[in-house]
Formats: structure tokens, C-alpha cells, sequence
């Protein structure tokens, strides 16, 4: 279903749900400016609606911005939406009740509890030392030398433990402890070693030891639980969009059964809800103890140098990145499912959260970067001069975007001849379905198309990878013999429309027929391909 910009634009403040102010108190950040800066920022990144809450000393601000479906149930601070990769708090949490656990079912759970002596040769690495050596905390911190494959998994039938095992296949990028590597995988077996662990799925441990505790009666791990709390009247769910620039309307995203990721991004959630998470955490309350709230935030590796408008080097601790702005230390996380983000911020020293929960992906965290650090320099009295420009730095990251995916041959390669070799078979030969162990089936066909930058039609070796839990499509230009740039797009998780360029090669038998075909899909591992054989 579509619906075009003009009705956004009509109808987002009006359908503002009104402030909640949970507790009283003269500090009022959701004020009409804000208002004034959300309706602009919907509008800049084309973002449907927003969900915000600010906590501060104890007390919840929640508004609801735009539209939660369209074309008129409008966002509250009750509307339900994917939070994605703010799950790895609860995750990383959930072990730390485990790990302080008295019982003795549960005493050899430490933080450094090797992966392998829970759940056995179900969690194999390519490496033995990795395999035997890789703990709780190297998992949940992304420091296991395990990039993150996110190209890999999902299709029909696919589970976590399907997840888990296709690790063993998948080239590792570092060694344990020496790296950040962003890996939702790692999450996943964390996930599913507590479920063997304890006999219980990890939703349902949330909910009884932490969710119920505090009160998160609107917070769920998979979609069906989410729909029968809308079908029995329990609570609303936004519907997930994505901008189409060249018809200027949103399409609607499906909502996505994500089960199999549930240890990395399965969260279904409101921002009332997350605000108790929130308190929880910077009163270092229970059902956490002290300990556990400390090891969820102590830094167990350095990331990256992330320059302006951040003070320090970025840390990682266990689903929690740890930063200094303004000279105030801060723990957050951000979520990104197809047709939805999440930007989750708190300042622990002065006792001030925020969390904002809207309906796109990826324009919804830039869009929502912008919302929060406003509320944060408000809050920290930053002078305007001072104040960052989040609207420049992601506008010049999708024109840099735009300029390698324009400039892709040159760039990935430098050196080819003049005129380019022809490939050594007629187009043709190079089709069909390749395979492999982890990264499943690719079925490469000729399709003829007419790209957006050119006005006339050219025949590519095509790929539709709709059986992945993040759809994608390949398309391959020949370069020079057997080379080729391999055009990757996920249309629902992209939402500038920009292909991502990557370097692609066949491989010719010795009998002249094509055997294998390599796309470097990794970054982590360079230039270096993943290869599939042919079926």
C-alpha cells in the first residue's frame, strides 16, 4: 500500500499525541520548538513518524510524532516498532543474571565461560583456538574475530541453530580479543546457548526476569506476540516504510518474523517501556545486581576514533558502546530492521536517557541522530555555534555513497587494459545456481535492465537473494575477462536507493565450463571473495 508525501506532511502534527509528562517537574523537553524540529526532520529524511521519551531523575517525557500507519492511526509513546540491535542490552543482560546466579545449575557461567563448553559442536570456528577460546564476553563485546556475514543467513526454515552452525564455514578476520568486529551472529549463539543452558527460550526469560519486573507489560521477542497483543486491544504497531524518491510516496515494508536473530535484534517494543529499561539501568536497580549493571558497561574493547563531535575513542562493552560528549560519559546503542530504527542514548553521571523509535530504515536513524543530540545540547546548554551539523555529515555520506557506486570501476579497478579483455564464455555459460556451506545458493541469470542513471537497456548477470533474512539483489557489469563489480542493493534496509560496489571474479574449470564465482560481500575481509561452487 502507498501513500504520497503530501498526506505526511498534512496530517504529521496534527496527529501528535500529546506529551506525557510521568512524574512533573518544570523541565519540559518535548516543547513546541521541539515539535517545530521534529516536523522538519520527518520531512527532510522523509520518515512517516517518531516515538520519543526523555528521562531525567526519574521522570518520563514520551510524545508521538507523524503517522504510525498510514493513512491516519497516528505515533503515541504506546506505539509498538522494531528496536533492532538495541536487543543486545537485553541479551548481554540476561546472561548477567546468569552469571550472578547462586543456583547450581548455573555455576560454571562466567563472563569468561568459552561458547564451546555449552553448547558443544554446535559452536565450531574455523579455528580451534577460536573455537575452544571464544567467551561470553568475547561475543557479546564483538571482539571474537568474527566479522559480520550479515549476507549470509535467514531463507525458509532457517533457525539459530542453523545460525549458529554455519559459523564454522565462515572465515574469520581476526584473532580473538585483538579486534572490533561488528558481528549480530556472535549474539545469536549467545542467545542460544542460554537457551540450552536454562531449557527456556530467551523471550520468555526476558519477559519473566526483567520485562515483568519492571513493569514492560508492552515489550515482545517475536511478531505473533506482538500481533495478538494489537488483536486483543493490548497495544498498536507501527507499520515500517520506505521512501520511493523517483514516485515520491512511502511503500510499505513487511513486518519481519526475525526469530531466528532474536539474540541481536528481535525487540518489539515502546518507548514508555524502554524508559523504565532506562531507570533501571542508571539507578543500577534490580532485577540487575550492582555487579551485573557494572560488567554490562565496563569497556572490553577499543573500536574506533569517531572524530567530531565526540570527545574520546568509541569503546565497546556488552551491547553497550561507551563514548564522551561534552565531557559527559554516555552509553548507546542504535537499531536498524527493514522499515525501522532506533536511537537509545543515556548519560549516566546526570541521571538523563532518551530513546526515539521511528518507521524507516536507516533515514530514521539519521533523522533521529538529529532529534536526540537537539535534546542532548538543550539539556547540556551546548552553545548553537558549538552544536554539530548531523544533517551535513549524513547528506556528505550518502554523496560519497553515490560518488563509489558511480565511480565503481575505476576505483575497484585501476589498472584494466584498453579496450578490456572479453570474458572467456558468452554470457550465458555464466549462469546458473552456485553454492555455499554458509552463504547458501546463488542463482545467477540474464536480465535485461534499465538502470536510473541511463536512459537505455543492458543485459547483466542478475541475482535475486529474496531467500535471505535481508533481501538483497547482485548485479554484476563485466569489467575485463573474468571480472567483474558486483552491484549489491538491499532494497528495504537502503534507503537512498545507492548500490554497494563490490569486487566479483569467475573461475573457469579445466573441461571450459564455469565453476565458481567470488563476490567480496565481506568488508572485513578486504578483498578477498566469498566463493560458490556451481550445483
Amino acid at each position: 500500500m502507498r501513500w504520497i508525501i503530501a498526506l505526511f506532511l498534512a496530517s504529521s502534527l496534527a496527529s501528535a499525541a500529546e506529551q506525557v509528562p510521568l512524574g512533573g517537574g518544570a523541565y519540559s523537553p518535548l516543547d513546541g520548538d521541539f515539535e517545530h524540529l521534529v516536523k522538519q526532520k520527518l520531512s527532510e529524511w522523509h520518515v512517516p513518524g517518531v516515538s520519543v521519551a526523555v528521562v531525567h531523575n526519574n521522570k518520563t517525557y514520551a510524545k508521538g510524532y507523524g503517522i504510525a500507519q498510514y493513512p491516519s492511526q497516528p505515533v503515541t509513546p504506546s506505539t509498538l516498532f522494531y528496536t533492532g540491535s538495541t536487543t543486545k542490552a537485553f541479551t548481554a543482560a540476561a546472561i548477567s543474571l546468569l552469571v550472578d546466579s547462586e543456583e547450581e545449575a548455573y555455576k560454571n557461567i562466567k563472563w569468561t565461560t568459552p561458547l564451546y563448553t555449552l553448547i558443544g559442536d554446535d559452536f565450531i570456528l574455523p579455528d580451534y583456538y577460536a573455537t575452544t577460546h571464544t567467551t561470553l564476553e568475547d561475543a557479546l563485546s564483538h571482539r571474537s574475530g568474527m566479522p559480520r556475514h550479515d549476507m549470509s543467513y535467514g531463507g525458509p526454515n532457517f533457525t539459530r541453530r542453523d545460525m549458529v552452525r554455519s559459523l564454522r564455514n565462515l572465515p574469520l578476520t581476526a584473532e580473538p580479543r585483538t579486534k572490533y568486529q561488528y558481528c549480530n551472529m556472535m549474539f545469536v549463539a549467545v542467545a542460544y546457548a542460554l537457551e540450552a543452558v536454562t531449557g527456556q527460550w530467551l523471550g520468555d526469560f526476558l519477559r519473566e526476569r526483567i520485562w515483568e519486573p519492571l513493569g514492560m507489560q508492552t515489550t515482545f521477542f517475536a511478531l505473533p506476540d506482538a500481533k495478538k497483543a494489537v488483536k486483543d486491544g493490548k497495544a498498536e504497531i507501527a507499520k515500517g516504510y520506505k521512501w520511493e524518491a523517483e514516485k515520491e510516496e512511502f511503500r510499505e515494508v513487511e513486518w519481519m518474523d526475525n526469530y531466528e536473530l532474536s539474540g541481536a535484534g528481535g525487540v518489539i517494543s515502546t518507548v514508555l517501556d524502554y524508559a523504565q529499561w532506562m531507570k533501571m539501568l542508571m539507578n543500577q536497580a534490580p532485577p540487575l545486581s550492582k555487579q551485573g549493571h557494572e560488567a554490562l558497561t565496563y569497556p572490553r574493547i577499543i573500536a574506533e576514533k569517531q572524530g567530531p563531535p565526540f570527545d574520546a575513542t568509541l569503546l565497546y562493552a556488552l551491547g553497550w558502546a561507551i563514548e564522551t560528549y561534552g565531557g559527559e560519559r554516555l552509553w548507546f546503542h542504535d537499531g536498524g530492521m527493514p522499515g525501522f530504527g532506533t536511537e537509545l542514548l543515556l548519560l549516566p553521571d546526570m541521571n538523563w536517557g532518551i530513546v526515539l523509535m521511528l518507521n524507516t530504515a536507516e533515514s530514521s536513524n539519521f533523522a533521529g541522530m538529529g532529534l536526540m543530540f537537539h535534546l542532548i545540547d538543550e539539556f547540556l546548554e551546548v552553545p548553537q555555534e558549538k552544536r554539530f551539523d548531523w544533517d551535513e555529515k549524513f547528506r556528505n555520506r550518502i554523496t560519497s555513497r553515490r560518488s563509489l557506486a558511480s565511480s565503481a570501476h575505476h576505483i575497484l579497478y585501476p589498472h584494466t587494459p584498453t579496450p578490456p579483455l572479453p570474458h572467456s564464455l558468452p554470457l550465458s555459460a555464466y549462469t546458473g545456481t552456485y553454492h555455499h556451506p554458509s552463504y547458501q545458493s546463488l542463482t545467477l541469470t540474464l536480465a535485461n535492465l534499465t538502470l536510473p542513471s541511463c536512459n537505455t537497456s543492458s543485459t547483466y548477470l542478475f541475482a535475486n537473494m529474496t531467500d535471505h533474512m535481508w533481501d538483497f539483489t547482485l548485479r554484476l557489469e563485466h569489467v575485463s575477462g573474468e571480472f567483474f563489480v558486483a552491484m549489491v542493493w538491499a532494497q528495504d534496509l537502503d534507503a537512498f536507493d545507492v548500490e554497494t560496489p563490490a569486487k566479483a571474479e569467475f573461475r573457469v574449470g579445466e573441461g571450459g565450463e564455469v565453476r565458481w564465482v567470488g563476490v567480496a560481500l565481506e568488508e572485513a575481509m578486504g578483498e578477498e571473495k566469498i566463493w560458490w561452487e556451481r550445483v
